[in-house]
C-alpha cells in the first residue's frame, strides 16, 4: 500500500494533515502548479485509501504558486499481514 508521501507529486508541499474521529480528514498544502493539485487528487482518488475527495475550486483559480486544501475521508483498509 502507497503511503501519502509517495502520492505526493513532485512539486506539491504537505502542510498539515487533520483526521478526526469519523475518519473525515482536511490536508493544506502548496502546489508549484496548478496541473500538480490535479495529478495529486487524482492519484489519492486511485490508491483507495481516501474516498469523497473534495477538490474546492479555490484550489484551481491560480495557474502558479497556490496554497490548497482537500477534504476526504479516510478509508481504512485491512492489512495482508
Amino acid at each position: 500500500m502507497a503511503s501519502l508521501a509517495d502520492l505526493t507529486p513532485p512539486g506539491v508541499r504537505l502542510d498539515a494533515l487533520l483526521i478526526n474521529e469519523s475518519n473525515e480528514a482536511t490536508l493544506n498544502g502548496y502546489a508549484q502548479k496548478r496541473e500538480q493539485i490535479i495529478v495529486f487528487k487524482e492519484s489519492l482518488e486511485k490508491s483507495g485509501m481516501f474516498g469523497e475527495i473534495e477538490n474546492p475550486l479555490s484550489n484551481l483559480v491560480k495557474q502558479t504558486d497556490i496554497n490548497f486544501y482537500f477534504n476526504f475521508k479516510v478509508v481504512f483498509q485491512p492489512s495482508n499481514r
